[in-house]
């Protein structure tokens, strides 16, 4: 072998291990589904405005947080810090972009997580105003991640899936609960935390976070709401389409397709009469259309109220 192709090998050798040793030691997993604490007994919930900034320490009454739930407004972003333990501490932030084009009555939004320096994104269509972030301060996937976690809950829930989550990996994590939150953001935005005496969250930690047939049920209805929240998006965003085309821009919709459908007859068609025949084809499709949405609404309302029936 020529001494430069050792020298090659000894290069690619080292940067193997050196990939693997930094696999090893950072903190930073990636995950897509975990399970949280849910329902701990004594647990504080509390609900809060910012204006700014926001801290809240538990360390003086022995509490821990293992909860954070907050919102964050179009093309802004919330930066927050996660002290642990006795003096350690993790920052991380959310935001959310938009991308208005032209003739699209939604914007591009994009949805950013970030913890402990790595970023994940996921760009999608939407049109709401303030956007979910939850930080749990417990999360496991039951194999190799136990630690903190991050996600965007706009992008589904991490019993179903996410790829929008940042976990955070913390050894020992009964002795390093999250005792202290930091919050801020240039615009004005809405936080829930829910804190617990520390004891209890080790407590339900060491017994596992879903046990007995009380914890199944809550499993079950938490499950069922995920489904819900989901469905419930779905068929507002679908209103909304449906509101913007055909009620707020009823006249420009009606407009706009028959200056297509005409012009589109008038390019395929050799005659005034296989003109006139595509035409009116087109206008029998778009009536039909409209009807078998408005149809297809309808059926799906009566299953909503049938499955919420009591």
């Amino acid at each position: 072998m020529k001494p430069a192709q050792k020298h090659t090998n000894a290069k690619v050798i080292l940067l193997a291990l050196l990939l693997v040793l930094g696999a090893i030691v950072s903190p930073v997993c990636a995950i897509t589904t975990f399970e949280q604490l849910q329902g701990i007994l004594g647990a504080h919930v509390v609900t809060v405005n910012v204006q700014g900034s926001f801290v809240y320490d538990g360390s003086a009454d022995g509490d821990a947080i293992y909860r954070v739930q907050f919102s964050v407004p179009r093309d802004s972003y919330v930066n927050f810090t996660l002290y642990y333990g006795t003096a350690s501490s993790v920052v991380g932030s959310a935001s959310t972009t938009t991308n208005w084009t032209l003739l699209k009555p939604i914007p591009e939004t994009t949805s950013y997580v970030e913890l402990n320096g790595v970023t994940k994104s996921f760009t999608f269509w939407d049109s709401d105003m303030a956007y979910d972030y939850d930080i749990a301060g417990y999360a496991t996937n039951g194999t190799d991640f136990v630690g903190f976690a991050v996600y965007s809950k706009d992008y589904g829930a991490p019993v179903l899936g996410n790829d929008l989550i940042v976990g955070y990996i913390v050894p020992d994590i009964t002795h390093n609960l999250i005792y202290k939150i930091e919050f801020s953001s240039p615009r004005p935005f809405s936080l829930t935390y829910t804190s617990a005496a520390k004891e209890d969250i080790v407590k339900r930690i060491v017994v596992g976070t879903e046990t007995g047939l009380v914890d199944e049920i809550k499993k079950i209805v938490n499950l069922a709401w995920v489904i819900w929240e989901v469905l419930y998006t779905v068929v507002v965003e679908l209103f909304y389409f449906l509101k913007f085309f055909f009620w707020d821009n009823l006249g420009m919709t009606i407009s706009l397709y028959l200056s297509i459908s005409m012009a589109y007859s008038t390019n395929t068609s050799k005659d005034i009469f296989k003109f006139l025949g595509k035409f009116f084809n087109d206008q029998k499709k778009l009536f039909e259309f409209i009807l078998s949405l408005w149809t297809t609404l309808v059926n799906l309302i009566a299953q909503f109220r049938s499955i919420f029936r009591f």
